[in-house]
C-alpha cells in the first residue's frame, strides 16, 4: 500500500513524507517521498507538523498520533480497524450496529473537533473505474509495483514463509504459469 501511495500522491503534485526503516530509505526516495522518517529512531509526530493530508495504515497510536500533525482544516484517512458508519454507507446496517460502529471511532472523532481536522475511514471496494485508471498509470510508468521476489507455483510454502518473516520491500509474487 505504501510504495503505491508514495507514487499516486506524487503524481498529484504532492509532498510526500512517511516512515520506514533506515534500510527502506533509498527505496521511498526514489519512489518519490522527500520526507523520511526513521521510525526506529524519531516518532513522526515530532518531525512532522501542519501536514495538509494523512493516509493512515496502521491504526491504534499511530492513529491517534496522526492528528496533531494535521494543519488546521486537514485531513486524516485511514485505513485500518473498524470502519466508520458513514465508510460503508449504501449497506443495509441495522441501527445497533451503525451504534457500535460509531462507538468504535468516539476517540478519533474527539481528536479531529479538537484539532479541527477532518477524518475518515476508507473503505476499499472493487472499482473497475479507479482500476483502469491504475493499469494505465502502470502502463505509462507513472506508478510501477515494487516486487521482492518471485515464486514459482510449486514454492507456495517457501513464498509463505517468506513473506511471514516480515523481510519483504515489496511485495512476493507467486508466479501461476
Amino acid at each position: 500500500m505504501g510504495s503505491i501511495a508514495i507514487q499516486l500522491a506524487r503524481s498529484l503534485g504532492a509532498e510526500v513524507a512517511t516512515t520506514v526503516s533506515a534500510r527502506n530509505e533509498a527505496l521511498v526516495r526514489e519512489l518519490g517521498a522527500q520526507t523520511v522518517i526513521d521510525y526506529r529512531t524519531q516518532q513522526f509526530d515530532d518531525v512532522l507538523s501542519d501536514q495538509d493530508f494523512v493516509l493512515d495504515t496502521q491504526g491504534g497510536d499511530v492513529l491517534a498520533r496522526s492528528f496533531k500533525v494535521l494543519r488546521w482544516g486537514g485531513t486524516l484517512v485511514t485505513i485500518n480497524g473498524t470502519p466508520t458508519p458513514h465508510a460503508v454507507h449504501g449497506r443495509k446496517l441495522t441501527w445497533p450496529v451503525r451504534l457500535a460502529l460509531t462507538a468504535a471511532h468516539l476517540k478519533d472523532y474527539r481528536l479531529a473537533r479538537r484539532y479541527h481536522v477532518k477524518f475518515a475511514y476508507l473503505f476499499m471496494r472493487p472499482d473497475g473505474q479507479q482500476l483502469e485508471v491504475l493499469g494505465d498509470m502502470l502502463q505509462g510508468g507513472t506508478i510501477r509495483p515494487v516486487i521482492d521476489r518471485v515464486f514459482a507455483l510449486d514454492e507456495v510454502r517457501e513464498a509463505l514463509a517468506y513473506s511471514e518473516t516480515g523481510r519483504a520491500t515489496g511485495k512476493v509474487v507467486i508466479e501461476v504459469p
